[in-house]
């Protein structure tokens, strides 16, 4: 497999768990090789080769953006439920006064 394909599977498999650091870094090593690669390639190919970066980076951005405000919405229901549960009256530990003998 070539390096831009294994990359192109790096960055699809990051997105698709929500791995936002590997999925920045795959980006960034994914950019580097479309553009390294691009002055051996006929102008044509050079489109579709860019063209085909663009959708990849552009999908991963969008799935990205979308992780993120779901796991925002998930910090405020539990930031919520902790300001709820800090309000509710903790009752009293009970004391036990006896004495087991053996």
């Amino acid at each position: 497999m070539h390096p831009l394909d294994k990359e192109e599977e790096s960055l699809r498999r990051a997105v698709s768990r929500n791995d936002f650091r590997t999925a920045a870094l795959s980006a960034r090593r994914y950019a580097r090789l479309v553009a390294a690669g691009l002055p051996d390639l006929s102008p044509a190919d050079r489109e579709a080769r860019l063209r085909r970066a663009c959708s990849l980076l552009d999908w991963g951005r969008r799935n990205l953006l979308a992780s993120r405000a779901r796991l925002a919405q998930k910090v405020n229901r539990l930031q919520g439920v902790s300001r709820y549960h800090a309000a509710i009256p903790v009752p009293p530990t009970p004391v036990h006064t006896w004495t087991v003998h053996a």
